[in-house]
Formats: structure tokens, sequence, C-alpha cells
């Protein structure tokens, strides 16, 4: 057991985050890493922050990529998950104006890169709704790659809706080869 000795009468209790509106926003990686299911399965995941000026901005949106499916399952016609994952991965690096889309040694190197997703909202039986992330594209104007946005810069809206405490972010300790 573990003593607290929190004072807590002033605390509210968690919101749930309702997902944003389907659409195209702005937004970068601010978290990466490759994982493993129980069922064999290897995934990228992902973890976008919105950085477009809306009312959305500083809000997340999960997305996992398949690379590895032991069962051998075809996605799309004639594609491996490899293959659609290589393809999300190369699609974004080319978005995101990444130096070289062709090699992506680390997914860090994905981080800070300005990309548009296309945002949806994912109905499953037994859950609640979900964003899912249907596509990338291009910003239209040349955008500089960008750093996580801190929490004390989310609109006062979104921070009402925030888990209270609200833990600290943390900023890369070096900037990037890749990044400007």
């Amino acid at each position: 057991m573990a003593t607290l000795n929190m004072k807590l009468d002033n605390v509210e209790t968690q919101k749930a985050f309702d997902p944003i509106p389907a659409g195209d926003y702005l937004a970068h990686i601010i978290e990466s890493g490759i994982k493993s299911a129980d069922s064999g399965v290897s995934y990228i995941k992902l973890k976008w922050q919105i950085i477009e000026t809306s009312t959305h901005k500083g809000r997340t949106i999960w997305e996992n990529i398949t690379i590895t499916n032991p069962k051998g399952r075809t996605y799309e016609v004639g594609k491996s998950p490899a293959e659609i994952g290589a393809r999300k991965i190369k699609t974004i690096a080319v978005c995101g104006n990444h130096p070289n889309p062709n090699f992506i040694r680390d997914t860090q190197e994905l981080h800070g890169l300005p990309v548009i997703i296309k945002v949806t909202i994912k109905q499953s039986e037994g859950y609640s709704p979900q964003n899912d992330i249907k596509g990338y594209k291009q910003p239209e104007q040349s955008i500089p790659s960008v750093q996580p946005i801190p929490v004390s810069q989310i609109p006062q809206a979104q921070v009402a809706s925030l888990p209270v405490p609200i833990p600290a972010q943390t900023q890369p300790s070096a900037r990037h080869p890749w990044m400007p």
C-alpha cells in the first residue's frame, strides 16, 4: 500500500476525450515505437499532435501501422502488412519533406515533420468512437519541422478537459540532424 496524503476536494474527475471531428488536420509525430502484440503482430505505434491553429491544437491521435503478421493475412489484394506499412511510412516521410524518404533508419526521424492527416471517426461495437487516420498529404506551403506543443500553450478550453494533475511534457534534449 502507498500513502498518498492528497487533498482531492477541489479536483474534478477525469473527463472522457471525445474524438475530434473528421477532417484534414496539420499534425506531427511526437512519440513513436515498435510494439508486438501477443498474437505475434508487430506494429509501429505513432502519437500525432495537431499543430494547426484551431480549437483542436495540441490534441493527440494515436495510430498503429502493422509491419508484420505471422498469419500472413493480406489487407489489400496482393499486399502484405509489411508492404502496406512501408508505403504508409514512406508517404509520411515524403509528405513531411524528410531529406531521404527512401531510407528511414529510426521512427524518430519522422518526429516533428509537418503532415496533413485525414482523420475519420471509427465506430467499433463495444467501444467508444475514436479517431482513425486514413491518409496523409503534404502541406500546401512549406512548414518547418516543429517541436511538440507544451501543455501551457494548449487553448484553455482544452486544458479544462485535461485530467488533473497535468504531467509536464519533456522536450527533446538535442536537435536531430534531419530537422532544420
